[in-house]
């Protein structure tokens, strides 16, 4: 289990897992990890981007530690983004590279991910976005709308 100190290597680790997990589908999608704007740097063909916009951290007790020792459920909140190779995406390659990356957090709802010398699983779940929550990103980030979907990454951190 990662502490809060190693909090950073925990987030690091598990967004290049993820992006590991992503990259080895049988449709063997180019993945980056960069803001929406930055997304398709030097990437041609299609491709899905992971953009970590927002995490949680929610302390909570459960009775069996010592006295002052608490745990943290943290939330990492991950907005993936669907490109075509092309501007027309007149053959809907995006749709394809969207529906392998919802199709790959479907069927792995656990995770292991590697801290150290140590491994932690970690819960992926999709998530839909509402219109307000898409609109607020796309219009922070500048780029223009994708096909879209987001995730949420669960894990416990002590300390």
């Amino acid at each position: 289990m990662p502490t809060i100190s190693s909090y950073g290597q925990a987030i690091a680790s598990t967004t290049i897992a993820l992006q590991q997990l992503l990259a080895a589908a049988p449709a063997k999608l180019q993945v980056t990890a960069r803001t929406p704007d930055a997304a398709r740097d030097g990437i041609s063909g299609a491709s899905v981007n992971l953009f970590l916009y927002r995490d949680d951290l929610t302390g909570y007790r459960d009775g069996h530690e010592e006295p002052g020792t608490t745990h943290n459920i943290a939330e990492l909140f991950y907005l993936l983004s669907a490109y075509p190779g092309d501007a027309s995406d007149a053959d809907a390659v995006s749709h394809r590279a969207y529906g392998t990356a919802r199709a790959v957090v479907q069927q792995h709802a656990v995770l292991t991910v590697p801290l150290g010398d140590q491994h932690t699983n970690v819960q992926i779940r999709s998530q839909s976005l509402s219109t307000e929550n898409l609109t607020s990103l796309w219009l922070a980030s500048e780029a223009p709308l994708r096909l879209c979907f987001g995730i949420i990454v669960t894990f416990t951190v002590s300390g």
